[in-house]
Protein backbone atom coordinates (compact mmCIF):
# COMPACT_ATOMS: atom_id res chain seq x y z
CA UNK A 1 0.00 0.00 0.00
CA UNK A 2 1.24 3.31 -0.96
CA UNK A 3 1.06 6.47 1.05
CA UNK A 4 -1.64 8.15 -1.60
CA UNK A 5 -4.04 5.96 -0.86
CA UNK A 6 -5.53 7.53 1.78
CA UNK A 7 -5.58 11.09 -0.02
CA UNK A 8 -6.79 9.62 -2.71
CA UNK A 9 -9.71 7.76 -0.38
CA UNK A 10 -10.28 11.10 0.84
CA UNK A 11 -10.71 12.40 -2.78
CA UNK A 12 -13.27 10.00 -3.71
CA UNK A 13 -15.29 10.71 -0.33
CA UNK A 14 -15.31 14.35 -1.25
CA UNK A 15 -16.21 13.83 -4.68
CA UNK A 16 -19.49 11.84 -3.27
CA UNK A 17 -20.18 14.20 -0.81
CA UNK A 18 -20.20 16.97 -3.57
CA UNK A 19 -22.48 14.45 -5.67
CA UNK A 20 -24.98 14.17 -2.91
CA UNK A 21 -24.84 17.79 -1.90
CA UNK A 22 -25.84 18.83 -5.41
CA UNK A 23 -28.69 16.33 -6.20
CA UNK A 24 -30.11 16.92 -2.91
CA UNK A 25 -30.32 20.84 -4.00
CA UNK A 26 -31.71 19.79 -7.51
CA UNK A 27 -33.93 17.85 -6.02
CA UNK A 28 -35.16 20.59 -3.22
CA UNK A 29 -35.12 23.22 -6.51
CA UNK A 30 -37.65 21.48 -8.29
CA UNK A 31 -39.99 20.98 -5.34
CA UNK A 32 -39.24 24.49 -4.11
CA UNK A 33 -40.27 25.40 -7.85
CA UNK A 34 -43.41 23.44 -8.23
CA UNK A 35 -44.70 24.71 -4.87
CA UNK A 36 -44.46 28.46 -6.12
CA UNK A 37 -45.77 27.09 -9.08
CA UNK A 38 -48.85 25.49 -7.36
CA UNK A 39 -48.79 29.31 -5.82
CA UNK A 40 -49.55 31.10 -8.58
CA UNK A 41 -52.38 28.99 -9.39
CA UNK A 42 -53.82 29.70 -5.99
CA UNK A 43 -53.13 33.21 -6.47
CA UNK A 44 -55.07 33.15 -9.82
CA UNK A 45 -58.18 31.66 -8.32
CA UNK A 46 -58.52 34.03 -5.22
CA UNK A 47 -58.05 36.79 -7.72
CA UNK A 48 -60.82 35.62 -9.44
CA UNK A 49 -63.14 34.87 -6.54
CA UNK A 50 -62.75 38.25 -5.10
CA UNK A 51 -60.70 37.30 -1.83
CA UNK A 52 -58.23 40.50 -2.33
CA UNK A 53 -57.95 40.70 1.55
CA UNK A 54 -56.81 36.41 1.53
CA UNK A 55 -54.24 37.32 -0.82
CA UNK A 56 -52.67 40.34 1.67
CA UNK A 57 -53.33 38.58 4.36
CA UNK A 58 -51.33 35.54 3.50
CA UNK A 59 -48.48 37.34 1.77
CA UNK A 60 -45.06 38.43 3.55
CA UNK A 61 -44.64 41.16 5.60
CA UNK A 62 -42.04 42.08 2.16
CA UNK A 63 -45.05 42.41 0.15
CA UNK A 64 -47.26 44.25 2.90
CA UNK A 65 -44.45 46.67 3.22
CA UNK A 66 -44.49 47.57 -0.08
CA UNK A 67 -47.98 48.69 -0.76
CA UNK A 68 -50.44 49.76 2.38
CA UNK A 69 -53.31 47.11 2.53
CA UNK A 70 -55.61 49.41 1.20
CA UNK A 71 -53.91 50.22 -2.06
CA UNK A 72 -52.90 46.71 -2.34
CA UNK A 73 -57.12 46.06 -1.89
CA UNK A 74 -58.11 48.37 -3.99
CA UNK A 75 -55.16 47.55 -6.77
CA UNK A 76 -56.46 43.99 -6.91
CA UNK A 77 -60.20 44.74 -7.24
CA UNK A 78 -59.20 47.53 -10.29
CA UNK A 79 -57.52 44.71 -12.20
CA UNK A 80 -59.48 41.86 -11.55
CA UNK A 81 -62.59 44.51 -12.45
CA UNK A 82 -60.64 45.60 -15.74
CA UNK A 83 -58.95 42.47 -16.74
CA UNK A 84 -61.58 39.34 -15.37
CA UNK A 85 -60.61 36.19 -14.87
CA UNK A 86 -57.85 34.16 -15.95
CA UNK A 87 -58.23 31.74 -18.88
CA UNK A 88 -54.50 30.87 -19.30
CA UNK A 89 -51.29 31.42 -17.84
CA UNK A 90 -47.83 30.47 -18.94
CA UNK A 91 -44.67 30.66 -17.89
CA UNK A 92 -42.05 32.37 -19.43
CA UNK A 93 -39.08 32.44 -16.94
CA UNK A 94 -37.88 31.19 -13.35
CA UNK A 95 -34.69 32.22 -11.20
CA UNK A 96 -34.04 30.36 -7.73
CA UNK A 97 -32.22 32.42 -5.23
CA UNK A 98 -31.08 30.30 -1.83
CA UNK A 99 -31.60 32.28 1.41
CA UNK A 100 -31.55 31.81 5.21
CA UNK A 101 -34.93 32.91 5.10
CA UNK A 102 -35.93 29.84 2.59
CA UNK A 103 -35.65 29.48 -0.75
CA UNK A 104 -36.71 32.69 -3.00
CA UNK A 105 -38.26 31.63 -6.34
CA UNK A 106 -39.26 34.34 -8.87
CA UNK A 107 -41.93 33.51 -11.91
CA UNK A 108 -42.28 35.25 -14.79
CA UNK A 109 -46.06 34.90 -16.49
CA UNK A 110 -47.81 35.88 -19.94
CA UNK A 111 -51.61 35.32 -19.13
CA UNK A 112 -54.81 35.65 -20.95
CA UNK A 113 -57.67 37.05 -19.03
CA UNK A 114 -61.40 37.46 -20.30
CA UNK A 115 -60.64 41.13 -21.14
CA UNK A 116 -57.01 41.38 -22.14
CA UNK A 117 -53.39 40.45 -21.61
CA UNK A 118 -51.23 40.71 -18.62
CA UNK A 119 -47.20 40.13 -17.97
CA UNK A 120 -46.86 38.91 -13.91
CA UNK A 121 -43.99 38.50 -11.96
CA UNK A 122 -44.41 36.53 -9.09
CA UNK A 123 -41.97 36.59 -5.90
CA UNK A 124 -42.25 33.37 -3.65
CA UNK A 125 -40.48 32.82 -0.59
CA UNK A 126 -40.42 29.14 -0.13
CA UNK A 127 -40.10 26.97 3.13
CA UNK A 128 -41.00 23.61 3.88
CA UNK A 129 -44.14 22.96 1.68
CA UNK A 130 -45.20 26.65 1.86
CA UNK A 131 -44.94 29.42 -0.60
CA UNK A 132 -45.22 32.88 0.54
CA UNK A 133 -46.08 35.76 -1.82
CA UNK A 134 -43.40 38.12 -0.99
CA UNK A 135 -43.20 40.44 -4.38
Amino acid sequence: MNSKTPIRSRKVVASIIAFLLAFSSACSVGKSKAIAERAVVNFHSQLDAGQYQEIYDQAGVEFQKAMSESDCLAFLQAVHQKLGTVKQSTQTSSKVIFSNTGTIISHDYDTELTNGKATETFSWRVKGDEAVLIG
